[in-house]
């Protein structure tokens, strides 16, 4: 794009920019053409987010370092009342909220492209857990990985689309309950 101009002296809004300067400009513009572009570094951790077989774009692959998530425990656990303590609930409920808007705030994320790839070139060498998230697809966690600068890592990750409820909830009498609430829970 364009470069600005060399300033001009302070006060002296007639006088022209010296040769020198104009020279340095110029050069300056010609090393920045010139100069190649440094390459990437091998990614450390890659592989590809798929479902039913087929790659899945746009999944939110999520880092979380192990360090974090000991920290956050250690948090929430000066959170809890000692020996008998009556608890301050206000407190406990906006302690664990501060918590885990750090602990959301620290991941680091990876979005898969068109045939599910994704890839992290820089993160921090250590151990992190890994949380997948795409649309219409169910989460994937618990998987674990152990980054290091001289290691290259793949990690494919196959999400499942999950089950349809679908049904009528009645009451003894067997009437139509307006307004209800259904709520699944996975139970391994």
């Amino acid at each position: 794009g364009e470069q600005p101009s060399p300033a001009l002296p302070a006060g002296d809004a007639t006088a022209k920019p010296d040769a020198k300067a104009l020279a340095d400009a110029e050069k300056a513009k010609e090393d920045e053409k010139a100069a190649p572009e440094e390459p990437l570094p091998p990614p450390l951790l890659h592989g590809r987010v798929t479902g039913e077989g087929a790659g899945i774009e746009g999944a939110a692959v999520n880092l979380f370092s192990t360090k974090s998530i000991e920290r956050a425990i250690e948090h929430l656990e000066d959170l809890a009342p000692q020996g008998g303590e009556m608890p301050d609930i206000e407190g406990i409920v906006l302690g664990l909220r501060e918590e885990l808007e750090k602990f959301r705030a620290s991941a680091v994320t990876a979005k898969s492209v068109k045939d599910g790839a994704y890839e992290f070139r820089v993160v921090e060498p250590g151990s992190y857990f890994v949380l997948t998230l795409a649309d219409g697809w169910l989460f994937r966690y618990g998987d674990v990985v152990s980054l290091a600068t001289q290691r290259n890592e793949t990690l494919d990750l196959a999400l499942d689309r999950g089950v349809s409820i679908a049904g009528r909830v009645v009451n003894a009498s067997g009437e139509g309950i307006p307004g209800a609430t259904v709520v699944a829970e996975f139970r391994p």
